[in-house]
């Protein structure tokens, strides 16, 4: 501590004394230029005159209001730099002079010597022979050296070859010396001409184009309805599905383009393909043979949202033209401004006595990372503990440093851009249609912090964790990794369980044929499905045994080969899909219904991987009742978003960040096996692009059916095996409406250990509810749908 407490005045010290010095020199430069100025005033001749000996050197100091030192050097300014340009000298000083007084002298320093070739390219410009003005024009404007110049361009290229060479450097010399200032006029003209050829575009479409896609309509309804004759509709059952494009089924317009992104600097797995392409689905056996309890009646379709005519036959993915295309990219930060940037922070963090320069800027969308370099003896410790005081010179909401870049001597500085550009899921498909080889559950989260696509495998993670606060962009990410699914799996490889206690986000997916049960919105129905889950998961790890594999892949590719049949000895020809539960508020779930939840999302994400089923947990409120050791230990892959105070960080990443974000989808990836997380800028999706998708999906029927939670979440199947009382310990609690272990000992006159055996079993099965102390749970099934069940059992 004594050791410390030393070295602070001594930094404080070396800082007072370089603002000092600076101080000084800039008073001095501002004096400089100041007298060199009062001298150019005074009447020292034509100095043209004295180098061809017309005058004699006592007129030099003749009424010069400088002295003789002014009129001195009057003379050699004019005679250098010319009568026009020597009055660059003054100014120069005193602009330098201000940078130091206002701690801006390294950038302007470095601006000022692009004022060289402006004077050399001008002074050889005005001093070309053969133009209109008389022959000592050049010399008594561009001074000795622009003339000498001028003669030596005109021998070389000529009159107008060197006008050209000459033309070119003064461009190249005004916009490098002007830079900082071009860049907001560049960007504003930018503006300017993309709103005025939208504008043209619009105008144009509405003039040329729309006429002719409505004669187009008309003409191909018209031809649509001399086809669909009635007689030549109707088909035998066994008659083959033709493929071909059929009335009233628009296939989305290829999304595959040429593409600027590069490829993701952390382990990224390559994306499913997006274009449109076909698949003959099952017509109500999506689900794969024996998987899903499934329900004579289907859910009724929502009038406003599906389309009047419903599809049937081939179906088609949905096309990226259903989703918004991304902005006109001008809101990027003009390089100048980045120069700026970097020099204002190296200037900044040397007034701390913190000596170092920026090695490297990479723009992105949302922020910029500088990568600093300390210089040597400089800890890392010394950089990162600065970030508040960095904020306030760059005038940032907030940063984030990376200390140190991992396999870099660097410190990644993270300052957000003025304008943040916003990432739409489009753009970030767009982006990643040209990879190959894609899985089932590719999801592209985002963007990095230059710009790359960040992509993920949910079915490699296997579970995910997502946390943040109120308006940190959680939900807005729930459903672009809804509709990355929705993209690129039909519902014979994906279904899914949308769990909403807050009864707002997910009811736009209601209707689609991929959910298992309507968009769950009650808790005790939630417990219920995620018991029916774990049920399942038994009897899929039971069918993989059956089969000698390890994994759904596995089973998928023997079901593939023909070689996987059911126990009427037939073959099973439906693959098993994947199984994808999101709960989108895990807090409430957790505060209305205590620690029930616990258990079975635990047993998910220690054994369901290798089935297929994945979960997807989200929370508002990341404390550690919420988001228990047990979860964690068990999903490792994590997504946080800007939270409130380091301590909601550190439960859900393990660490510190999460409070440095900036929100609006500002996001910090954790990948399994990684000890840093990677920081994403979510891909946007309005509500608006989300009922595009769904209602496509809705305009099939018949894909699929949905299961039903009405007598239990399971058919007992999974547990039949491990007692052979089961049946009759549920026909005992049904019948009687009481979830007594006592009942059961009674009746089926067995022991208290195996009576609550029991009880647990029909607690998984969804039969009766969770403990609830001295009293005798609730029963969930009624006596009626007893015979139901014992069909299913059956």
């Amino acid at each position: 501590m004594s050791g410390r407490t030393r070295k602070k005045p001594k930094h404080r010290k070396t800082g007072s004394a370089w603002y000092e010095a600076a101080w000084l020199t800039g008073l001095l430069l501002v004096a400089s230029g100041m007298y060199l100025a009062l001298s150019l005033t005074g009447g020292t001749g034509p100095w043209w005159l004295m180098v061809a000996g017309g005058e004699s050197v006592d007129l030099v100091a003749a009424d010069n209001p400088g002295g003789p030192v002014g009129g001195v050097l009057s003379l050699g300014l004019q005679a250098v730099f010319g009568g026009l340009w020597c009055w660059l000298v003054p100014v120069v000083l005193v602009v330098l002079g201000g940078g130091y007084l206002l701690g801006r002298h390294a950038p302007l320093g470095r601006r000022m010597l692009w004022v060289i070739p402006l004077w050399l390219v001008s002074a050889a410009w005005v001093g070309q022979p053969g133009g209109p003005l008389p022959a000592d024009t050049g010399a008594r404007l561009g001074g000795i050296v622009g003339f000498t110049m001028a003669r030596g361009f005109h021998a070389l290229f000529g009159l107008w070859g060197g006008r050209i060479f000459l033309s070119v450097f003064l461009l190249v010399a005004v916009v490098a010396l002007l830079r900082p200032w071009l860049g907001p006029v560049v960007v504003g003209l930018g503006r300017v001409l993309a709103v005025l050829a939208g504008a043209l575009v619009a105008l144009m479409r509405g003039l040329f184009v729309r006429p002719w896609l409505a004669v187009g309509r008309a003409v191909g309804g018209f031809i649509a309805g001399r086809q669909s004759d009635p007689a030549s509709v109707e088909e035998s059952p066994g008659d083959p599905v033709e493929t071909g494009n059929e009335p009233g089924l628009d296939p989305g317009p290829d999304p595959t383009r040429e593409t600027r992104e590069r490829v993701v600097h952390v382990d990224t797995v390559p994306e499913p393909e997006v274009a449109v392409e076909e698949r003959n689905l099952p017509g109500a056996n999506g689900a794969g043979d024996g998987m899903i309890a499934a329900t004579d009646a289907t859910r009724p379709p929502t009038p406003t949202s599906r389309p009047k005519k419903r599809r049937k036959g081939p179906v088609r993915l949905p096309g990226l033209d259903l989703l918004t295309p991304a902005d006109p990219e001008t809101m990027v930060r003009p390089t100048g401004d980045l120069d700026t940037a970097a020099d204002l922070l190296e200037d900044t963090l040397r007034s701390f006595g913190v000596e170092g320069e920026v090695k490297d800027v990479r723009p992105g969308p949302v922020v910029t990372t500088f990568e600093y370099q300390p210089g040597a003896g400089i800890r890392v410790s010394q950089i990162v503990q600065r970030s508040d005081d960095l904020a306030l010179a760059m005038r940032a909401r907030s940063i984030r440093m990376e200390a140190p870049i991992p396999g870099k001597a660097a410190v990644g500085i993270e300052i957000p851009n003025p304008t943040a550009r916003m990432v739409r899921l489009r753009e970030v498909l767009e982006g990643t249609v040209e990879a190959a080889d894609r899985p089932p559950l590719g999801v592209v989260l985002g963007k990095d912090v230059v710009g790359r696509p960040v992509s993920v495998d949910l079915a490699a993670l296997p579970h995910l964790l997502v946390a943040g606060s109120t308006g940190s962009g959680k939900s807005v990410c729930l459903n672009a990794i809804i509709c990355n699914l929705l993209l690129r799996n039909d519902p014979s490889r994906l279904r899914l369980v949308l769990i909403d206690p807050k009864m707002l986000e997910m009811n736009v997916y209601n209707g689609i044929p991929h959910l298992l049960l309507p968009v769950v919105t009650d808790p005790r129905e939630a417990l219920r499905a995620l018991q029916w889950m774990v049920a399942q998961m038994e009897l899929r790890y039971r069918q993989l045994a059956k089969q000698s594999v390890r994994n759904i892949q596995q089973y998928n590719d023997k079901v593939a080969r023909g070689e996987v049949v059911n126990a009427d000895g037939e073959k099973v020809e439906e693959p098993m899909p994947y199984f994808l539960t999101i709960v989108d508020e895990l807090a409430d779930l957790m505060i209305q219904m205590g620690g029930d939840f616990e258990g079975p999302i635990t047993r998910l994400a220690q054994k369901a991987r290798a089935v297929g089923i994945h979960l997807i947990l989200a929370t508002q409120r990341p404390s550690v009742d919420v988001l228990t050791g047990v979860i964690k230990a068990n999903i490792p892959c994590r997504i946080a978003f800007r939270v409130i105070q380091k301590n909601d960080s550190r439960t859900v990443l393990d660490m510190n960040g999460a409070e440095k974000l900036l929100g609006h989808g500002d996001m910090l990836y954790l990948q399994p096996g990684r000890a840093l997380p990677v920081r994403v800028h979510g891909s946007f999706i309005d509500v608006d692009e989300c009922e595009a998708v769904a209602a496509h999906w809705r305009g099939y029927e018949g894909l699929t059916e949905e299961i039903s939670l009405q007598g239990g979440t399971s058919d007992g199947s999974a547990y039949r095996g491990e007692d052979d009382l089961y049946d009759d310990a549920m026909r005992v609690v049904v019948l009687h409406q009481s979830g007594s272990t006592s009942l059961l000992q009674r009746r089926l006159r067995i022991g208290y250990t195996r009576a609550g055996r029991l009880m647990d079993m029909l607690e998984e099965s969804g039969v009766v509810g969770p403990f609830t102390g001295s009293k005798a749970r609730d029963v969930l099934v009624k006596p009626e749908d007893l015979p139901a069940v014992g069909e299913g059992e059956a």
